[in-house]
């Protein structure tokens, strides 16, 4: 019976760490600075925002620092050239790093723009991905390119509802343990959101800042998603979600932070360790 209960186990534990190694190779295993909107993601705002990610490679940390200094980050379009002004920069525990940014100012409606990135003269479009090898003596291009809007979005999102817990996993398997909370997402407008996070360790006041991206009309927190952040057993937290649309425009879930508990950690067939 022991012996079954072992094979299970290890069988188990096979299957959750493949299923994490994949989820974590997306962020980990990326050697461009990752960004959203993605190119598919079109038409964009003429205040879009932008968010920048990326891991813990040192490269690209470096590159990340750089931005709105030695780094220009540009939207070039045959009429128009403008740059892209760091609003936020958030840096997570395990080295990866969030931007946000914004145009610094108005885009041209109903053109079409591309990413650009320079280092004084040098064209530094490989630190992020591009559709194509480099030709020798054409210039190398991101895969960035969007078309603005003719109409722009000028409401707030809505929270329908306040955000619930749907789910809370707290599992602690060899090497790719699952420690998350999912939150519903009862949230309305016209352009894609991102969510900022702010959460609060009720028990000394640490907080932990993120940007999510909704999956599956839900948010998550914890080692769940690219920010590794892990939740102590049990334990209570505060969080305050605020939606920003792809305009900027902005809206905080219920006007206030929001308590929940924090998922209790799961028992092996060996107990607690």
């Amino acid at each position: 019976m022991w012996l079954s209960k072992i094979i299970l186990s290890l069988s188990i534990m096979s299957y959750i760490c493949l299923d994490s190694i994949a989820v974590h190779a997306q962020v980990d295993a990326s050697l461009w600075i990752a960004v959203w909107p993605s190119r598919i993601e079109l038409p964009i705002q003429p205040s879009q925002v932008f968010l920048f990610s990326t891991s813990s490679y040192d490269f690209l940390k470096k590159a990340m620092q750089q931005l709105d200094s030695d780094i220009q980050v540009y939207l070039w379009s045959a009429h128009d050239s403008v740059p892209l002004r760091v609003h936020d920069r958030l840096s997570s525990a395990n080295g990866n790093m969030r931007l946000l940014l914004q145009p610094e100012r108005p885009l041209l409606m109903d053109s079409l723009y591309e990413l650009r990135a320079s280092r004084g003269e040098e064209n530094v479009f490989y630190y992020f991905q591009q559709n194509e090898p480099t030709v020798p003596g054409r210039r190398g291009r991101t895969r960035y390119r969007w078309r603005v809007v003719s109409t722009p979005d000028t409401k707030a999102p809505i929270w329908c509802a306040t955000p619930m817990v749907t789910k809370k996993v707290y599992e602690a398997w060899g090497e790719a343990p699952s420690n998350y909370v999912s939150f519903s997402y009862p949230l309305q407008d016209t352009s894609t959101c991102i969510i900022k996070a702010v959460v609060q360790h009720v028990r000394d006041g640490c907080k932990f800042t993120t940007y999510l991206k909704p999956w599956q009309n839900q948010l998550f927190l914890g080692e769940f998603d690219e920010d590794n952040f892990r939740f102590a057993s049990g334990e209570d937290y505060n969080v305050t979600f605020e939606a920003i649309d792809a305009a900027g425009n902005r809206a905080t879930a219920n006007g206030s932070a929001l308590p929940f508990q924090a998922p209790t950690k799961s028992p092996t067939i060996w107990g607690e360790y």
